[in-house]
């Protein structure tokens, strides 16, 4: 399996962006008190102090804007030598869902997978959302294709941005 969660938002977005988090960060966000804390003003069980530690964290790192979110999708990258996009995405969708997805791990097959039918669900919003055809059965194949359509889409913006000095 890959890595998958979701989770609804309750707090503002203030900016709707693409970030980039080195892969090693980008596998901290599925944490389940750092899912809680971008999602949610209310620390659910965390104690105060860790909670804005955390906080603070994602500020530092542009995630978060005061206490409000602060993009709208995060592509993990590696570096070796040159930059690479890793294969996975965190994506907050038009009805305020954010999904976490992280094709790095194999932990379960699809078939096994306790989470399948929500994953299936997310990657069709994620694809719609992005004007994406899906055309893979296997949802770990079609989450490979639609992460790596994204990526094409981002160096395609990236590539014919006009750079002024």
């Amino acid at each position: 399996m890959h890595e998958f969660t979701f989770t609804k938002i309750e707090r503002p977005i203030s900016e709707r962006r693409i970030m980039f988090l080195r892969s090693d960060i980008f596998q901290r966000l599925s944490d389940d008190k750092i899912m809680k804390i971008i999602s949610s003003h209310e620390r659910q069980g965390i104690s105060k102090s860790y909670f804005y530690f955390l906080l603070d964290r994602l500020r530092y790192l542009k995630i978060m804007k005061d206490n409000s979110i602060a993009f709208k999708m995060i592509i993990p990258f590696r570096v070796n030598g040159n930059i690479k996009f890793s294969n996975g995405l965190a994506y907050i969708s038009s009805n305020n869902t954010l999904y976490y997805i992280n094709l790095e791990f194999n932990e379960y097959s699809c078939t096994s997978c306790p989470v399948k039918n929500q994953c299936v669900v997310g990657m069709k919003k994620v694809a719609k959302e992005n004007d994406i055809k899906i055309s893979k059965e296997n949802p770990r194949e079609a989450w490979y294709s639609v992460i790596n359509q994204i990526h094409d889409q981002i160096k395609y913006k990236i590539i014919n941005a006009v750079l002024e000095e």
